[in-house]
């Protein structure tokens, strides 16, 4: 049975689609074969104006786990209206494109949890360098089962250094999450370990809330009082709670208060990426904010609220205490097949755009198995600001 995608026909470019082939917004890239998935996308504009996006590949037939991920580059030339395989990326998993002096950076990790590792490229993102070791872009090695977990999370300059941050994952399974940041200055080489700063790890204690399991996919974000900020996804029963961990200017500390440190964030128990615009002086983001309708429909289906990715909003802050719900951008019916989710964008003039990890169609396994990477335009995003949604 065909099922409806309710999209906001003139915020996002693309065509709004009825049918089960297409899925909503413009294909970059989609899975070849059932049980490999698409996961973390990432795009970037490029000095020259053309779009840079690349995703990875998860799934029973993908091979993070075993030590190496797949990482897809894609280039769009035509403002994302169309999209073409650059390059594939063997050994880069969870990551995140930036560009910092003329060159383009991916940053993340080998294949799952893994090395923390950092590629850079002098060609628009056709050929990348070879984290072999400490001085060409292996940062932090994993030992054994343990290392290194992040999502394509935002990078950020602020006070002379880069910022991004990382967890880091004992040999307990999913969910032993420690956070930390890692930064490092400008002028340094970003592909020697030596240049960066790693600030303290720090665990979720699970007696700070009964129904919080742990915390993970940070946000480097400067406050309004020029603070730099790892604001995290809290997994837990409810949908909308993030954590804020404070973080020292020098970068190796890392501090977290319980009792003020949980923040009411739409969508807060899945991964959200968060920027801050200038013009309009607010932070925002795309989350998977789930309208109590969709609550109810989870409870009634028995399915996690963590898994209900059918909704994606538009979100801003001035705080990044107090958020504001402004537009739904993506929207589905099925909650369980569905899926609009890790978002990753980034302001273009007036526009965001976006790519999104997307379940869609009947032969999905789940919302959160992905067969498609979409790219998306929010148009004069900054002229939501007068609307609010009221669930």
């Amino acid at each position: 049975m065909k099922q409806l995608i309710v999209l906001i026909a003139f915020l996002v470019i693309g065509q709004v689609v009825n049918g089960q082939d297409h899925p909503p917004g413009r294909i970059i890239g989609a899975s070849p074969s059932e049980k490999l998935y698409t996961g973390s996308p990432s795009i970037l504009v490029l000095s020259n104006g053309d779009y840079l996006a690349s995703h990875d590949f998860f799934g029973p037939k993908a091979m993070e786990n075993g030590g190496l991920g797949t990482t897809r580059i894609f280039v769009s030339t035509d403002k994302g209206k169309h999209w073409r395989l650059r390059t594939t990326i063997k050994g880069q998993f969870w990551s995140s494109l930036f560009q910092h002096k003329g060159s383009i950076y991916i940053f993340g990790t080998r294949g799952g949890v893994n090395d923390c590792v950092i590629r850079r490229s002098t060609d628009m993102g056709q050929t990348w360098s070879e984290p072999n070791n400490s001085e060409t872009g292996l940062l932090l090695p994993k030992n054994g089962n343990m290392g290194y977990h992040c999502a394509p999370m935002p990078v950020t300059i602020h006070a002379g250094r880069i910022w991004r941050a990382f967890e880091y994952t004992p040999d307990k399974g999913w969910g032993q999450f420690q956070s930390l940041m890692l930064s490092a200055d400008t002028s340094a080489d970003l592909l020697n370990a030596k240049s960066w700063t790693s600030s303290n790890r720090m665990a979720f204690d699970m007696n700070w809330q009964k129904d919080y399991t742990c915390w993970l996919e940070g946000n480097a974000v400067v406050s309004p009082s020029n603070q730099m900020l790892n604001i995290l996804r809290v997994n837990f029963k409810g949908d909308d709670i993030a954590a804020m961990t404070t973080v020292s200017e020098d970068g190796t500390n890392i501090s977290f208060n319980p009792k003020t440190g949980f923040i009411n964030l739409p969508g807060g128990c899945k991964k959200f990426s968060i920027r801050y615009d200038g013009v309009s002086k607010r932070y925002w983001s795309l989350a998977n904010y789930a309208p109590t309708a969709e609550k109810q429909k989870a409870k009634a289906m028995n399915h996690a609220l963590e898994r209900a990715r059918n909704t994606l909003v538009l979100i801003s802050s001035e705080d990044l205490i107090h958020w504001k719900k402004h537009y739904t951008v993506l929207y589905s019916p099925d909650i369980k097949q569905h899926g609009f989710q890790y978002a990753d964008w980034t302001i273009e003039n007036n526009d965001i755009i976006a790519a999104v990890r997307t379940a869609y169609g009947e032969k999905t396994d789940g919302s959160h198995d992905a067969n498609y990477i979409t790219f998306h335009r929010i148009k004069d995003f900054r002229k939501q600001l007068k609307k609010e949604i009221d669930d």
